[in-house]
């Protein structure tokens, strides 16, 4: 209950794929989203999450929804 995955360098690791598959055996709540610059840009990080098959919802947390509820960070339009 008191642990959390980040995706860091997944694109270099695994197919596209991992994210369903983590989404499915932890939840999707439970991903964090991690790029691991420099050692490969945002933008290639991103890549396979925007071309997933997760719903809109599901990217969104993954993408950085996650960690503000994890750490608690209050947004202005909030």
């Amino acid at each position: 209950a008191r642990v959390w995955y980040d995706s860091a360098a997944s694109p270099l690791l695994y197919k596209q794929s991992v994210y369903e598959i983590a989404a499915s055996i932890v939840g999707p709540k439970k991903i964090l989203f991690g790029s691991d610059y420099p050692l490969i840009g945002f933008a290639r990080a991103l890549e396979p999450l925007v071309h997933s098959s997760l719903g809109k919802r599901e990217r969104l947390a993954l993408s950085g929804r996650n960690a503000v509820d994890l750490l608690k960070i209050k947004l202005q339009e909030e």
